[in-house]
């Protein structure tokens, strides 16, 4: 005997607002003042959220005399760069995070970066609805030039990371090599 239970599929959420926009909407759709509005509500609902799940973040941002009532999203404290050397800073659950990303450690310490599932789909959503700004196309029409150098001879690990996702969507073609634009390469690709 099977029992149906009386669910209003509005109390469902399957998706937070910012899955909404990157996986379902298109830039072109919100006014510039809409676009403000969200990302200023997004960005505070981040920062809360890493305010009162990271012990490490909510001691920064108290040595910063930063504390949970911030009105602007000017006055976020940003980790410098450098903590991600000398400390393994994640939110995520250790069970949950998915893969810890390295720098290059160029300067004789490598960085850790942690990313659980979400912000892997979500930054490979976020690259998806970036490329929405170029307008209708099918994926064989596009290939991207980029003005950069490969992932394999960047040295900063967030940019090896996108472009490898990048690629996963798009057929794409790098001009620069050994720090030198290829001006042709670009022009003619």
């Amino acid at each position: 005997m099977s029992t149906l239970l009386d669910i209003d599929a509005a109390e469902i959420k399957v998706s937070t607002e910012i899955d909404d926009i990157i996986f379902t909407s298109s830039p072109l759709e919100l006014t510039f003042q809409d676009q403000e509005k969200i990302q200023r509500k997004i960005i505070l609902e981040s920062f809360h959220y890493h305010y009162n799940n990271n012990r490490d973040y909510k001691y920064y941002c108290n040595i910063q005399g930063v504390d949970e009532n911030i009105q602007s999203i000017d006055d976020i404290p940003v980790f410098p760069t450098s903590m991600f050397k000398y400390a393994k800073l994640h939110t995520a659950s250790e069970s949950n995070i998915e893969n810890w990303f390295t720098s290059s450690g160029t300067k004789g310490i490598k960085s850790y970066i942690a990313r659980d599932r979400q912000s892997i789909e979500r930054l490979l959503g976020s690259v998806n609805y970036g490329m929405k700004y170029l307008g209708e196309f099918h994926e064989h029409q596009l290939e991207l030039v980029n003005m950069g150098p490969d992932r394999f001879s960047a040295s900063n690990v967030w940019f090896k990371y996108v472009m490898s996702l990048v690629e996963l969507l798009y057929p794409t073609t790098f001009t620069v090599e050994n720090d030198e634009i290829d001006f042709a390469q670009t022009i003619f690709s």
